[in-house]
């Protein structure tokens, strides 16, 4: 009897070491060639790769399990702040939604969407695609693509297999979107409202399949730090094309869209628009006073667009207020832009300060949420080598759990897996805020 114990032992203090193994392995976003590795070096028998992937499925379920009851609680909480008490209702909200790739070379066989939620700033649902399944590759390798023991065994296969998405990788994050509006309902909302960035494929496509019905619109907000980008890239083509015709608008000459000047054009039409959220006329006019502040001269000065009053941030406009003669322009006016190129780059302004676009940046969103989450994803699983679909949602439900509420949640994935941490770990995490935030 006590042969039997020490043998339960063992092997129990042997699952406990393996599963923590490839957990610390995963947790710094590395796989088995990472351990065989640290194997060598250590001069240690570790586990086979049939191994290290049985306790991989076994953590991917740990930390599906803890994401998905935090995903429920955090869902809740959303729900809350909008003011609905009551389970069954369906709340209408705005969300931020973008798709991220696992990049290799110049392909990705997986890509990943998530939405958060404008108001709390928490993520509510994410998808995962993929257009690889190791397992169909390995045994069509082993059995033959063409044979009819490969058939037989995709036939039992196919429910459990890997692969969402069939062609481009483009696609996957208009395929993400779709599966997650569609089933957003069950969750408890509507996204009525979608910030996204330049790209509108996946809102283009959620509105033509009426995801909610005809009655329900999706409608569309712009992503601040997206659309001033816009500026820089038409100003850049702008001196480009009038390159090729033999007119120089760039260069080093005074009043030149160098690109030290078209950068600060750039921030200062973002500046314009995050400044006066809500006001679509006041947005409007700060974005000229950007541009003819800077083609502004003694002879000529164009600052009627500027901010009036004593505390201006123009040196003309503050002037006047205080009954004082304005300095000189070539001492105020720090990156000045020639007159004669104005015809050239008013179009371009003008269709960047039109009342449709504007009316979508009226409350003055970015999506640096969505890409704070992405850099936490890929910190867990390294773009530069390739990964399974299987590590790859370890990685995005790890990054979520941490993102919405903190580093104390590997204590409940570890719970969830029959990993429980020691007390150094406890005593570790505990350090560590277990809230990400509050949205009051």
């Amino acid at each position: 009897m006590s042969h039997e114990v020490s043998r339960h032992k063992v092997w129990n203090a042997s699952f406990d070491v393996n599963m923590r193994l490839v957990q610390g392995m995963l947790s710094l976003g590395l796989g088995y060639s990472a351990l065989e590795k640290f194997r060598m070096n250590m001069n240690l028998n570790i586990m086979s790769s049939r191994t290290f992937n049985f306790y991989k499925k076994k953590i991917l379920d740990g930390h599906l399990f803890a994401a998905n009851q935090m995903l429920f609680n955090i869902r809740k909480d959303v729900q809350e702040a909008y003011g609905s008490r009551n389970d069954n209702d369906i709340v209408d909200i705005g969300v931020s939604y973008d798709g991220s790739w696992l990049t290799r070379g110049h392909t990705s066989n997986i890509g990943i969407g998530c939405v958060i939620d404008l108001l709390t700033g928490f993520v509510i649902d994410f998808a995962v695609t993929s257009k690889r399944c190791e397992e169909c590759q390995q045994t069509k390798l082993a059995l033959g693509e063409d044979t009819a023991e490969f058939h037989f065994w995709y036939e039992g296969h196919r429910d459990f297999c890997s692969i969402t998405h069939v062609g481009s990788s483009g696609p996957m994050e208009v395929k993400a979107a779709i599966k997650l509006w569609e089933r957003s309902e069950s969750i408890g909302f509507r996204y009525t409202s979608l910030l996204s960035d330049g790209d509108s494929r996946a809102f283009l496509e959620l509105n033509e399949r009426k995801i909610y019905g005809n009655q329900v619109e999706i409608k569309k907000e712009e992503c601040n730090n997206h659309v001033s980008k816009r500026l820089g890239t038409a100003l850049r083509k702008t001196v480009n094309d009038w390159r090729v015709k033999d007119v120089t608008l760039g260069g080093k000459k005074h009043g030149s869209l160098k690109e030290e000047t078209i950068k600060k054009l750039t921030r200062y039409y973002a500046d314009a628009i995050r400044k006066n959220k809500g006001d679509i006329e006041a947005m409007k006019m700060a974005i000229y006073a950007t541009l003819f502040h800077r083609i502004s001269t003694y002879k000529k000065p164009q600052h009627k667009k500027c901010l009036s009053g004593e505390d201006s941030w123009c040196f003309y406009q503050s002037a006047l207020a205080r009954g004082k003669k304005p300095g000189a322009h070539k001492d105020w006016v720090k990156t000045p832009i020639n007159e004669k190129h104005l015809c050239k780059i008013l179009p371009i302004y003008q269709r960047l300060a039109s009342t449709d676009l504007l009316s979508r940046c009226v409350r003055g969103l970015t999506q640096n949420s969505n890409e704070a989450l992405h850099s936490m994803i890929w910190n867990k699983c390294s773009k530069e080598n390739s990964a399974s679909r299987i590590r790859v949602l370890i990685a995005v439900s790890n990054a979520i759990s941490e993102y919405n509420v903190g580093t104390l949640k590997p204590l409940e994935t570890f719970q969830g897996i029959n990993c429980l941490p020691t007390s150094s770990a406890s005593k570790h995490l505990a350090n560590f805020t277990d809230y990400r935030g509050t949205y009051f």
